[in-house]
């Protein structure tokens, strides 16, 4: 379930020695000109380039537009400049926040921690930072301390809080059940919450009751059509339930352009990524992958998909790093392994492959389709008693069963086992391959229609 940030709001707080530049950029800002507050608030920063205050103001402006990099980069200049002791406590604030999003988990942490130790224990901003706090133990899968923090951040909480720790805590939940419960608490403080009906209707889809999850994310989605979760929500419901995928496509492309920079985002990438490819556009979904990557390099299945749109272009070696990371993020998934064997099969190294292959049994010895790996391999080097022995083990998984049996038959036929060929060419021509039927002529006359 997707885990939920609490955006501290920001102080703007600015000299009223620039008033004049202040007021232009509120203007724009209260008139959702965002471009232009951001431009009217730099140029002031060029003439005053030691006002805290209106690095803050443009913190503010980054914050709304999704700008981590550039918003980080002013949260440490206020820190630096320590002018106003008040906006560094928020600066290091907000920066454990920023870096959230840029995925930093552990630098977000050591700042979170920094601001409340140098809070008082009456300081009406703990609730707050307990939250926030708790949300990036989760991203660090440190559920105890995170369910810990917030419970923390319910004492003396505000009804908003309260709906966000209860968000958190249902992602937290040893079940749906109970899920749903916490996010009905939320619901009895805040019906119109647009991440406890997106999370609701994420519950909804685990549980196949696709029309209750539909209701709660169209809900969430007219309550904020400008948020990149509920975009990315509906997207994939139009992807993965009422297969739409042009419809999808819009969905995933509107939450980029809401968060282009934020990990939130790394999902809707890849998804882009896998329906360029299946579109035949490779290029195009080598640039979603890469992007996907940049932002969250670590994830094991952004690595993987990638490895299959560079296989799919004939980069091989590029795809074998690709997927020699997956491995080493995850070196007990079998399908990685059996993907780099793939690809070394392509490249024609057919010994590192008959390794990673042999790799791949070892961790799942029900993998059919690394049995049939090395049914080919041996069959490419004319190692027919292998290569039957494999490809026997691949129909007896039930694997590829049409294209396994009509090879497995051609490999018998070759040593002479025309018998156990025309069986298995026969019982291939009833699955559908009809292909084979002059083989059946040929080599099983008496079993000739």
């Amino acid at each position: 379930m997707k885990q939920v940030f609490v955006i501290l709001s920001f102080f703007l707080l600015v000299s009223c020695q620039y008033k004049a530049s202040k007021e232009k950029a509120m203007e724009y800002w209260n008139n959702n000109q965002f471009e232009l507050a951001l431009a009217e608030i730099s140029n002031a920063i060029e003439l005053y380039p030691d006002s805290s205050s209106f690095y803050a103001f443009r913190v503010a402006v980054y914050e709304v537009m999704s700008k981590y990099n550039e918003e980080l980069k002013d949260l440490d200049k206020i820190i630096q400049l320590n002018q106003n002791e008040r906006e560094v406590m928020v600066a290091y604030h907000q920066r454990s926040i920023v870096k959230s999003n840029l995925g930093l988990f552990k630098e977000a942490l050591a700042d979170i921690d920094y601001f409340i130790s140098q809070q008082k224990a009456s300081s009406t901003d703990l609730p707050t930072a307990y939250l926030n706090k708790a949300s990036i133990l989760y991203q660090l899968n440190d559920t105890v301390s995170a369910k810990a923090f917030y419970s923390m951040a319910l004492s003396n909480a505000t009804n908003d809080i309260k709906v966000s720790v209860y968000l958190g805590l249902s992602n937290l939940a040893d079940n749906r059940h109970d899920a749903l419960e916490l996010l009905d608490k939320a619901m009895e403080l805040d019906e119109n919450n647009a991440l406890v009906l997106a999370n609701r209707a994420t519950i909804y889809l685990e549980q196949g009751e696709i029309e209750k999850a539909i209701s709660n994310f169209k809900k969430s989605f007219n309550l904020d059509p400008y948020n990149a979760p509920n975009n990315f929500n509906i997207g994939q419901i139009y992807a993965h339930y009422l297969n739409e995928p042009d419809s999808a496509m819009k969905y995933f492309e509107r939450t980029i352009k809401l968060e282009p920079h934020s990990v939130q985002s790394a999902s809707a990438y890849i998804n882009l990524a896998i329906m360029e490819n299946d579109n035949g556009d490779s290029k195009k979904a080598c640039q979603y992958a890469e992007k996907a990557i940049e932002l969250m390099p670590n994830n094991e299945e952004f690595q993987y998909n990638y490895a299959h749109i560079l296989f799919d272009m004939g980069r091989n070696r590029e795809a074998i790093d690709a997927i020699s990371k997956a491995i080493s993020f995850n070196p007990q998934e079998a399908e990685y392994y059996n993907m780099k064997g793939t690809i070394l099969i392509e490249m024609l190294k057919f010994q590192d492959a008959i390794s990673i292959f042999q790799r791949c049994i070892e961790i799942d010895p029900n993998f059919g389709g690394a049995y049939y790996n090395l049914g080919y391999i041996y069959e490419q080097q004319n190692n027919h008693e292998l290569s039957i022995n494999f490809y026997n083990k691949a129909v007896s998984l039930n694997f590829n069963l049409q294209s396994t049996l009509v090879n497995l038959a051609l490999q018998e036929i070759k040593v002479n086992k025309v018998s156990d060929a025309c069986s298995h060419l026969e019982r291939a021509y009833k699955l559908g391959r009809t292909d084979v039927k002059p083989l059946i002529d040929k080599y099983c006359s008496d079993k000739t229609r």
